[in-house]
């Protein structure tokens, strides 16, 4: 799916000349600027992910070839950070305190597998970045959104870290749907802010999946998320099948929030509606 979001971006630009538009269901960002490359082996490629960040403008396309780099990165211009073969570039922290910093607004960052920091894996202090299709894991944290707004996370695997997610400071209007969190230690998400909305996420074996001490939105008044533990936690809850969720909400330890719509099955991007029934 990676591949063939990238291999349309190139398109557009290739046959057309245009204007290249990232959207997604919130946010379009347009960019006329020249794509530039890491890694692989044509004339004029940077080797260093940060060399290109350092030498582009705002709304620059970086594209990132397959291969291990290493180092912590500093983004700090809007740009696209987008690997050619989704999960073959990764970006290894070295044990840093971060892996990726996202300190601009309207950041895309999609396809890395993105490990090995001492602290945070993906830090975003910013607004309106979207963070897709990544796989984010042995990190302290695996991604942290601090104080920052309207961000949208999707389609990430967080696993094998000891909190997979934490929403901390004053973050609002952040989405997040449609990511797996797996094998964190400690926490699947940790969540101290208020006015974010959590739909259609998968939490797996995490030490615990969810706490959230703010006011936040667990489903989307038709969806929720799916807890591999709701069985254990609910054992008289029936299956509502024509809607593919559970009868009885599921509680979100931390506070008062519940999960209204709690998946039956797991969520899959390959999953769809037939008939009213989540297949």
């Amino acid at each position: 799916m990676v591949m063939l979001q990238v291999t349309l971006i190139f398109l557009c630009l290739l046959l057309t000349g245009c204007p290249i538009y990232l959207y997604d269901n919130t946010t379009c960002f347009a960019t006329t600027d020249p794509i530039v490359y890491v890694g692989g082996s044509g004339p004029g490629n940077y080797s260093s992910i940060q060399e290109a960040i350092d030498n582009v403008t705002n709304g620059s396309i970086i594209v990132v070839y397959p291969g291990v780099y290493r180092g912590s990165l500093r983004i700090y211009k809007s740009l696209s950070l987008i690997s050619v073969e989704g999960g073959m570039a990764i970006i290894d922290g070295c044990g840093g305190e971060y892996a990726v910093r996202i300190l601009a607004p309207r950041v895309w960052l999609t396809g890395f597998i993105i490990q090995n920091s001492s602290g945070t894996g993906v830090l975003i202090k910013s607004f309106s970045s979207n963070i897709s299709y990544n796989t984010i894991g042995l990190n302290h944290i695996g991604l942290e959104v601090s104080s920052s707004d309207g961000n949208i996370l999707y389609r990430n695997t967080i696993s094998n870290n000891v909190d997979g997610l934490h929403v901390s400071g004053s973050s609002t209007g952040n989405l997040v749907y449609e990511n797996t969190m797996s094998d964190n230690s400690c926490y699947g998400v940790y969540v101290e802010s208020s006015g974010n909305s959590f739909y259609r996420n998968n939490f797996l074996v995490n030490g615990q999946h969810a706490h959230d001490s703010a006011v936040n939105k667990w489903d989307d008044g038709w969806y929720g998320n799916y807890w591999d533990d709701y069985k254990e936690r609910y054992p008289s809850a029936r299956r509502i099948w024509l809607k593919g969720i559970w009868s009885i909400p599921y509680e979100i330890p931390g506070g008062g929030n519940l999960d209204h719509c709690p998946l039956i099955k797991p969520y899959s991007m390959m999953e769809r509606i037939v008939g009213g029934v989540l297949l």
